[in-house]
């Protein structure tokens, strides 16, 4: 990820105190999961991507699809 341990630690738990993942320690490391909440939010973002997709490409020629 190119960031600091101490940033991804910040980063992990500020999502864990939104309730979005859960950390389990695992001897020296841990395991990191979406929570259901996170599952949601995931999909959420998803939905609004692949619309924003569609919207892009609404817009632009087949030849121009094929360019990009």
């Amino acid at each position: 990820m190119k960031v600091s341990k101490a940033t991804a630690s910040k980063v992990l738990r500020s999502l864990e105190n939104k309730g979005i993942v859960e950390r389990e320690r695992r001897g020296k490391t841990y395991l990191v999961r979406l929570t259901n909440k996170g599952l949601e939010l995931l999909e959420e973002i998803s939905k609004a991507g692949k619309e924003l997709d569609e919207k892009i490409f609404a817009e632009m020629s087949v030849d121009e699809r094929i360019v990009l």
